[in-house]
């Protein structure tokens, strides 16, 4: 993972965190599931950057007896492991809170403009903090290539991530 790539995932990550914390507290006011499958959402997304990050990590071990040519392919299976996640996770996730209101059908009716607002916050911090330095890092990469091109040859998995994730929550959020 180039260092460009590793601040863009540290920058995620404390934006995930601190919208996770922030949605977590307007579920608690609100009593909105949509606010608390936000809040998992982004506890989920925070999740994807430690499993980004630990892959960078690994990667640059050098090589011993159990690995002798290094484990620098390790970033491509922590990479694999956040697509994994969010489809495991986002279905367990769907598939309880679809069961709660099966079982529980009345939605408060309180708190939804409160909700919004945060909703709409959220969208703003994610989209200055996490998914705009992931673009300009990305277009840095492009170098005049088409996006199609530079995503298939990358090998800055971390960057395609980011960029990916921020993008689906920034839209997600609207």
């Amino acid at each position: 993972m180039a260092t460009g790539s590793k601040k863009l995932v540290l920058l995620a990550l404390t934006a995930n965190v601190g919208i996770a914390i922030i949605k977590a507290i307007a579920f608690a006011i609100s009593g909105s599931s949509a606010m608390l499958a936000e809040s998992f959402h982004s506890v989920a997304d925070s999740t994807n950057q430690l499993f980004l990050l630990r892959g960078e990590a690994a990667s640059r071990l050098a090589p011993n007896a159990r690995h002798p040519f290094g484990r620098g392919k390790e970033a491509y299976f922590w990479s694999f492991m956040v697509a994994v996640f969010l489809f495991v996770g986002g279905a367990i996730f769907a598939l309880i809170e679809g069961y709660r209101r099966v079982v529980n059908p009345h939605e408060s009716e309180a708190g939804i403009l409160f909700s919004l607002v945060v909703l709409g916050v959220a969208a703003i911090f994610e989209s200055m903090v996490a998914f705009r330095p992931a673009l300009k890092d990305f277009n840095k990469a492009r170098a005049g290539r088409s996006l199609v091109t530079t995503i298939r040859e990358s090998t800055d998995t971390s960057l395609i991530v980011v960029l990916f994730e921020d993008s689906a929550a920034v839209l997600g959020l609207f």
